[in-house]
Formats: structure tokens, C-alpha cells, sequence
């Protein structure tokens, strides 16, 4: 039956003889009844709960780890890389309408110049030491070759690959380092020249991959805005993310920006308008390759998503050089409505 429960009860209250009335013997007769059914419902919930997996396998956490898992938005063109990816060399991308395995587009990646060509996703704040299950949709042209591998890991999923000319899902997983170091997700076509389809990608924890289900939103995972982001002060980019965490009504930033600079002003936007309080934050600065002495102003006016980034704290906005190498970084905390 599982554990067994052991209940402490009051004393026992001996009557007297001759003391205890027919209407107590009823009354004692009803709370043993009521006690022996006590302790059976309680045994019964603890084997309920003890034969439950445990909060993190992927049968009781099914929740998708990153975003526009389904290619449904591609802020930056239909033939620019999705939002939330990031291209993997020189590939040739498509949102395509026609070839689909979830939702209403898909993403088809062409190998141009060289093979692994293809797009990645970055998952940052995973968990020390623990498995992830990832799932996707894929579908190639014949005699091509779809290949889906992670880097960062402790152990990564292996190059899984697929040669089928129609929709199929594959799983595998991976296991994170001792320190939750960010995993790499690519979605590659292996040679070059080859066409290939990627669609319903899913990451979740636990040992079980699970079909696509889209991220919830504000879900409280971190989530790289980069590519959605309206970025003004850049030419290029050599490092770039704005990590976004929504939690109730607090929104989290990590940003890092640094590239060749174009602009005398700084601004990038974040994902949710601010409420009616403005935002004044501190963080890194280095303009023309020389870091600052003081670091850097960054305000987010009240009912608004555009954070302006001030060479200094004496925020003056056209501060900055229009050349050489640019940085802004830090992490900041703002409400939302």
C-alpha cells in the first residue's frame, strides 16, 4: 500500500463507571469511523503523489524553451533569418508558403557555398546538469539531407540527420554542463546545395520530446530580442544580443552590443511598453574602441519600448562617434502595464 501513516491523537477520555451515555458511545463509535477514513484518504494521497514524475520531466513540463518555433514571424523579410534565429554562414533562406509541416509557413534553407549552412538558436538560463528534449519537423529534396545538432553542452545532442522528401518529426537530446552554459541549436542542411525544410521546432525539459506547442508569452524564460529589435547606432555587429524575461509585470534585459559604429545616437527597443514612470539605468560604454571612465546613461521613457543608450552619465544623445567600434552592455529592470 506505500508508506504508512502514523497519526498522533488526543488521549483517549476514560469514563467513570456507570459515566458514558449511549449518545457518547455513538459520538466515540462515529470518530474512530472518521479517523480509520482520515488515514486512509491520506495514504492514498501520499501513494497518489509519490508515484508521480517529478516537476521537470518532459511529461509534466512540456513547455517550449524558444521562440518562433514555427517560422510564423520574420519581422526582417521572407528572406531574411527568422526572428529569434541567427544565421549559420551563407545560406539561402526562405519563409515558405508552400512546404509546411506546422502552421502557415515553414523555413527552407539552402546551402550556398559550403555544407552545416543553415540557422541556429541560442538557449540561455538552462538548468546545471539537467536533459532537454528537442523535436522538430524536417523534409528535403531528394537525394538531400537535413542535419540538427547542439554545441555548448555537456553533452550534446548528436547530428541527427534526415533524408525524406516529406515532413517527418526527429527527437533527441541534450544534457547541460555543470554551470547551465548556453546551448546552441542548429538547424543545418549538411552539403552544399542541398534544400532543406525546417518546421515545429520544440525544446522542453525533461527526457520526453513532445510535439510543438508554441512559447507561451511572458512564460518567465529568457528569449534573445535581437532580431526583433529596432537597433539605430550600427553599421555591423562582432557580439550582439537583448535577452528579454518576462515575468508578471517585470520585464528583465541583458543587452550586449558592440560593432562599427554609424551614428552619433544610440537606441534599441525592447519587446513591451514600459508604464508611466520613466526608466534611468546604468551600463558599459566604449566609443571609437576606448571604453568610458564613468560608463553609460540609458533611459526608457514612460509608455514606451525605446531605450536610448548615452556614452556617459552626463547623457548627452549625440555623444557618440560615427565610426570605429561602438559598445553598449548591462542589464536592467522595468514594469509594464
Amino acid at each position: 500500500m506505500g508508506e504508512q501513516f502514523n497519526v498522533d491523537l488526543p488521549p483517549r477520555f476514560e469514563y467513570g463507571e456507570g459515566e458514558q451515555t449511549e449518545k457518547d458511545r455513538e459520538l466515540e463509535d462515529y470518530l474512530s469511523k472518521l479517523t480509520i477514513s482520515l488515514d486512509e484518504m491520506f495514504k492514498r494521497i501520499f501513494n497518489r503523489f509519490s508515484s508521480t514524475k517529478v516537476v521537470g520531466d518532459g511529461t509534466v513540463n512540456p513547455t517550449n524553451l524558444l521562440s518562433n518555433g514555427d517560422f510564423e514571424n520574420w519581422t526582417a523579410g521572407t528572406t531574411a533569418v527568422p526572428d529569434g534565429w541567427a544565421l549559420i554562414l551563407t545560406p539561402t533562406l526562405l519563409r515558405d508558403t508552400g512546404d509546411t509541416g506546422y502552421g502557415s509557413y515553414s523555413a527552407k534553407v539552402t546551402a550556398a557555398g559550403a555544407g552545416l549552412e543553415g540557422i541556429s538558436f541560442s538557449l540561455v538560463g538552462l538548468k546545471a546538469s539537467t536533459t532537454y528534449s528537442v523535436s522538430y519537423r524536417t523534409k528535403v529534396t531528394a537525394g538531400d539531407t537535413s542535419q540538427v545538432l547542439t554545441t555548448g553542452a555537456g553533452t550534446d545532442l548528436a547530428a541527427t540527420e534526415s533524408t525524406s522528401t516529406t515532413f517527418v518529426t526527429k527527437t533527441g537530446t541534450f544534457i547541460t554542463d555543470a554551470s547551465g552554459t548556453t546551448v546552441v541549436l542548429k538547424l543545418t542542411a549538411k552539403a552544399d546545395g542541398d534544400i532543406v525544410w525546417f518546421d515545429g521546432v520544440q525544446v522542453n525539459q525533461g527526457e520526453s520530446a513532445f510535439a510543438f506547442s508554441d512559447k507561451p508569452a511572458g512564460e518567465g524564460v529568457w528569449a534573445d530580442y535581437f532580431a526583433t529589435s529596432t537597433i539605430v547606432g550600427w553599421s555591423s555587429f562582432t557580439d550582439s544580443y537583448i535577452y528579454t524575461k518576462k515575468i508578471g509585470k517585470t520585464v528583465f534585459v541583458r543587452y550586449l552590443l558592440s560593432g562599427t559604429s554609424n551614428s552619433t545616437t544610440t537606441t534599441f527597443t525592447v519587446p513591451y511598453n514600459s508604464i508611466t514612470f520613466s526608466l534611468f539605468a546604468h551600463g558599459y560604454t566604449t566609443d571609437a574602441g576606448t571604453p568610458t571612465t564613468t560608463g553609460g546613461l540609458l533611459t526608457l521613457a514612460a509608455n514606451d519600448t525605446v531605450v536610448t543608450c548615452y556614452k556617459t552619465m552626463a547623457g548627452v544623445a549625440t555623444d557618440w562617434t560615427n565610426n570605429g567600434t561602438k559598445t553598449v552592455a548591462g542589464q536592467f529592470c522595468y514594469e509594464v502595464a
